[in-house]
């Protein structure tokens, strides 16, 4: 079982009624829904360790008062009133997350056993790199992945939210052997971001693209701009580009299309791209966790600059809570 519970929820309690969560991780951004989780939780909720991962830049922005919030908010919930740790990490090098994420769960006095991830500002290349590096080091803990949807700013009159590409590489863990005698197949996980997909699509020259749009999606219609954002790579011949479409909420339908894709072409070089929604980038996530012996890679396109002051707005009222199985036979507890 991939996931053993998915809910919808408007407050957050413990994953364990009678326990605290041993940790909580966030991260802290210049998108207000950062602050949802922490401005979520119910009056009873506790943790014994909490620590935020916060990017390094030069203009912080909104990014120190959003920190105090959430600070204001976690710390009562921890023995002894501890603000929570922070972890200052390279944006463009995951690794660097993982690096720091071990050593913070070193210093921690006993292993977490149940913990707490939200994954709503964290980037896509660290959601895969921190999900591995914490499931790795923590088989017997009990993990929860939370996730708040946003009103994005197209839906207000704007059309960019985020400008150029630096590069293009194969994301840490999932850089894959590729043969140079196969043909090539890139999986697209198409998002908003029209000009990163067409960037990313030319750097790798695939033979065949599938092309996927997100339907259902989180919210009425919001598969529409992703739609007429990747215009360019949608109008193409389907027999270069073929289109298909997994919901946006759900990561085991979207571990299963992998798992069709990977039936179907098994003697091609295939190249992943979670361009969309980071629930779905959860479920590629799980489809290694599943087959670690799995030789395709997963490539990242970090935007050159975003339009910060644009990029999301409102919160939606609800934030998306998964639940994983432990990866061990040991049972949660105290």
């Amino acid at each position: 079982m991939l996931v053993t519970e998915s809910r919808t929820l408007t407050k957050i309690a413990g994953l364990d009624p009678e326990l605290p969560d041993d940790l909580y991780i966030g991260a802290v951004s210049f998108e207000a829904r950062c602050m949802s989780c922490a401005e979520r939780m119910s009056d009873s909720y506790r943790v014994n360790n909490a620590v935020l991962v916060r990017f390094k830049k030069k203009d912080q922005g909104n990014r120190e008062r959003y920190h105090e919030e959430i600070c204001a908010r976690l710390a009562w919930r921890t023995p002894g009133q501890k603000i929570p740790d922070v972890l200052w990490c390279d944006k463009d090098e995951a690794m660097d997350g993982h690096f720091k994420i071990q050593e913070y769960l070193n210093r921690v006095s006993s292993r977490p056993r149940r913990v707490t991830v939200d994954i709503t500002t964290l980037t896509k290349q660290y959601i895969l790199v921190l999900l591995r590096t914490l499931r790795m080091q923590l088989p017997d803990a009990c993990f929860r992945i939370m996730y708040t949807p946003a009103s994005y700013s197209f839906s207000h009159g704007r059309a960019r939210m985020s400008y150029g590409v630096k590069y293009v590489a194969p994301v840490p863990f999932y850089a894959g052997i590729q043969q140079p005698e196969r043909r090539d197949l890139l999986v697209l996980f198409l998002g908003y971001e029209g000009e990163r997909a067409v960037r990313l699509w030319r750097s790798v020259e695939p033979e065949h693209t599938i092309a996927v749009v997100s339907y259902p999606a989180l919210r009425p219609a919001g598969h529409l701009p992703a739609i007429s954002n990747n215009k360019t790579l949608l109008e193409m011949d389907p027999e270069v580009v073929e289109q298909r479409q997994v919901p946006a909420a759900s990561p085991e339908e979207t571990f299963e299309f992998l798992k069709e894709v990977h039936l179907k072409y098994p003697d091609w070089n295939i190249m992943i791209s979670s361009l969309g929604p980071k629930v779905q980038t959860l479920g590629v996530y799980l489809f290694f966790e599943a087959n670690p012996k799995c030789t395709s890679q997963v490539l990242y396109a970090p935007a050159a600059s975003y339009d910060e002051k644009h990029y999301t707005m409102a919160p939606e009222r609800f934030t998306l809570e998964y639940r994983l199985p432990v990866l061990s036979a040991t049972e949660c507890g105290g």
